[in-house]
């Protein structure tokens, strides 16, 4: 059986990055981030931004972070309350 059918494709979302940053090369450029869980889970974003502040750039990374944080712990307390009365 061949195990590699189900496997995401963990490099595709980095080359779709690499794309996206040449695509885009005549603009400021604002940072970019490729996050890939084992799961699959991504986080991708590419800021073009033309005051180039650097704290929107993380500020704005932590936040996404903190969404799928929160979405895996909610999924956690579903998970965990089926059954009990």
């Amino acid at each position: 059986m061949d195990t590699d059918i189900a496997r995401p494709n963990y490099s595709t979302p980095f080359t779709t990055m690499a794309e996206a940053i040449t695509h885009n090369a005549g603009s400021t450029f604002g940072g970019a981030v490729v996050i890939v869980a084992p799961d699959g889970t991504r986080i991708e974003t590419l800021m073009l931004d033309a005051s180039g502040e650097i704290a929107q750039f993380w500020s704005t990374i932590k936040t996404r972070v903190e969404i799928v944080i929160a979405n895996l712990q909610d999924q956690q307390r579903v998970a965990q309350s089926y059954g009990r009365r």
